[in-house]
């Protein structure tokens, strides 16, 4: 990690047995937010409920009837079912309304923690005051590794460059990741990592200290999908909390359960999103210069790419030329949250 600080766990502290259940039940609340995800649902529900907290599910206008499954397989959850899905952001922000404990472990409905992982993400925030968020290792169903940190662009170069090679911008990002933290990994196996500002944790499954999310609003309701967790990292540090990563608490993610359904929208609603947050973060002239690069950048991906990259540049490339797409990155940049 580029950082070199950590959060060192106390020496013989079990992974297993850092906090009881009944503690968590006690100080933890989990949100669930929802979209067509009845085929992931299950994991999910029954994971969390074996923790013993108060379980909401926000179900953002499913099609699927998830939120009628769940309230007829498991009464123990709080099912609030939206008429509208209005993004990832407003839903949590509901369910974060609704609970009142000192942390909110917030996971997508494809996501499920493994044995212990709560408990040590508990711990960890409790050894640190300034902990204002925190998320676990992630990993894919069949246990394979999964990214859990991200960067993200935070110029118009830099957007430009990744929306022109995307393959090429990721590889090379988790390259540099392996470089950078070569020399730590030994150590960073172990404690609990804070993470770079330059750098944010997944929002998949992160467990969040309620007094740090009231204090800054919550998520930015204007993000439909997509930077709501890195606007939140960025506004947690700019107030003086710490973001950091566990690699010793292990969630499986299944990844794009919702978002696949519509990969091509989704791909549009991400680069709309990268171009509202240096709206909001860099100011409107950046974020115009942003958007010039990426209309170029998704033109020439869409003249030169064939099958289902073509359509997706394409269909990218028409969102980003409407003109609502124009007047949001305005609407980004006049009222920051």
């Amino acid at each position: 990690m580029e950082s070199n600080r950590y959060l060192a766990e106390p020496s013989g502290e079990s992974h297993q047995a850092a906090r009881h259940h009944s503690e968590v039940a006690r100080d933890v609340s989990v949100v669930i937010v929802c979209h067509n995800n009845r085929g992931e649902i299950d994991c999910c529900v029954e994971s969390v409920l074996d923790l013993g907290c108060s379980v909401f599910l926000v179900d953002a206008a499913s099609r699927d009837d998830s939120a009628a499954h769940v309230r007829e397989r498991y009464p123990a959850v709080h099912v609030v079912e939206l008429a509208e899905n209005r993004g990832f952001g407003a839903a949590a922000n509901d369910g974060f309304e609704l609970v009142r404990t000192r942390y909110v472990l917030l996971i997508n409905a494809d996501a499920w923690p493994e044995s212990g992982a709560v408990e040590s993400l508990v711990a960890a925030a409790d050894r640190t005051p300034s902990l204002g968020a925190i998320g676990p290792r992630l990993v894919y169903a069949d246990g394979s590794d999964q990214r859990s940190i991200f960067g993200y662009p935070q110029s118009p170069t830099t957007l430009g460059a990744f929306v022109a090679l995307p393959g090429v911008i990721d590889r090379l990002y988790a390259l540099w990741q392996r470089i950078r933290g070569r020399k730590e990994r030994r150590r960073a196996a172990h404690d609990v990592v804070v993470v770079p500002h330059s750098e944010f944790v997944s929002g998949a499954a992160l467990l969040v200290r309620r007094e740090a999310f009231v204090a800054v609003g919550g998520f930015d309701r204007r993000f439909f999908m997509y930077c709501e967790e890195i606007d939140l990292c960025r506004r947690l540090r700019h107030t003086g909390w710490t973001i950091a990563f566990h690699p010793r608490a292990t969630f499986a993610h299944v990844g794009g359960a919702s978002t696949s359904q519509e990969p091509e929208r989704m791909y549009g609603e991400l680069i709309q999103s990268y171009l509202c947050f240096i709206a909001k973060h860099r100011g409107l002239t950046a974020a115009r210069r942003a958007r010039i690069m990426a209309l170029g950048a998704l033109a020439l991906r869409g003249f030169v790419s064939s099958g289902p990259e073509r359509r997706r540049a394409r269909a990218a490339l028409r969102r980003l030329r409407v003109a609502g797409a124009r007047s949001a990155l305005e609407r980004f940049s006049s009222s920051p949250s």
